[in-house]
């Protein structure tokens, strides 16, 4: 196993976008579960550009 890197506060840079919400919601069954998500993120640069909409399925 390799020894943790020390990682200081003076090395993170901010993410380019944020996440303002997140809901999930779990329907939960016998055979399997199916997870759906309701995310809003917003560009933390101002005038940059929207993101594309994320559709991911059977993941």
């Amino acid at each position: 196993m390799e020894t943790p890197k020390e990682i200081f506060l003076k090395d993170y840079k901010k993410p380019d976008y944020y996440f303002d919400t997140v809901d999930l919601t779990f329907s939960l069954g016998e055979e399997h579960t199916i997870v759906s998500s309701n995310i809003t993120v917003y560009p933390r640069i101002e005038g940059a550009a929207e993101s594309s909409p994320l559709d991911a399925r059977n993941l």
